[in-house]
């Protein structure tokens, strides 16, 4: 909610339908809309506010941080001037040929790079950027953004990650909230995925044992 004081673009909160009442008491200037309960509904339900080639950024409500590593190598909050930096990323990722955007998914000045990486980079699901016309949103909560990133490159189109700017979020939250998740239901998942799409990405896991997805580096992205 901290961006919210600082950015002049139109923001839409989409919340479930039974939550609204809640969110529209706590926020009343705020636009609040309701959707049917869940990630990828939520999701999908607020494309529908968009025409099919508008911009879109999502952005994750537990996100703290987001920040871009300056030529010092030094890591930098843009809350301030983060109607400009989102700007720039759309501007690029078009420039490249892509209809998705993202970036480096925490921040660590030792890990960043002043680099993009086309297709092959994992491209998560809390902080990202589209152009309205990529994929439909359909599908389980687990892994929807691998989802979304290999229904994109299967359709032929592209998307490019910026390595400079990270951003600081909790991604696996056990029972306390966010997408509630069993060890056999998210290895059916992701093996799923991999199954389904051999050509872009082969099974692995986090360090902390929980199933994932590698994307294999031999395909050409855009511009290449």
């Amino acid at each position: 909610m901290a961006l919210l004081e600082y950015t002049e673009m139109a923001v839409v909160i989409v919340v479930p339908y039974e939550e609204v009442a809640e969110y529209k008491a706590a926020f009343p200037a705020r636009n609040i809309v309701g959707a049917p309960r869940g990630l990828v509904k939520q999701r999908a339900f607020a494309r529908t506010l968009f025409t099919p080639e508008e911009r879109i950024l999502f952005m994750d409500d537990d996100i703290s941080r987001v920040k871009a590593l300056e030529y010092t190598d030094m890591l930098q909050s843009v809350w301030e001037s983060f109607d400009y930096v989102v700007e720039s990323l759309f501007t690029q990722m078009e420039a490249f040929q892509c209809s998705m955007w993202g970036v480096y998914p925490m921040c660590n000045r030792g890990w960043q790079k002043h680099t993009h990486s086309p297709d092959t980079a994992y491209i998560v699901g809390a902080f990202y950027g589209i152009l309205n016309s990529i994929p439909d949103e359909t599908g389980d909560d687990e892994a929807e953004d691998f989802r979304r990133q290999l229904r994109l490159l299967e359709s032929g189109g592209h998307c490019i990650r910026f390595n400079w700017i990270g951003i600081q979020t909790k991604y696996w939250k056990g029972d306390t909230g966010g997408i509630q998740r069993t060890p056999a239901k998210s290895l059916q998942i992701f093996q799923g995925l991999a199954n389904q799409f051999p050509q872009y990405v082969k099974m692995s896991q986090t360090r902390k044992g929980h199933p994932n997805l590698r994307f294999l580096r031999d395909i050409t992205g855009p511009n290449e």
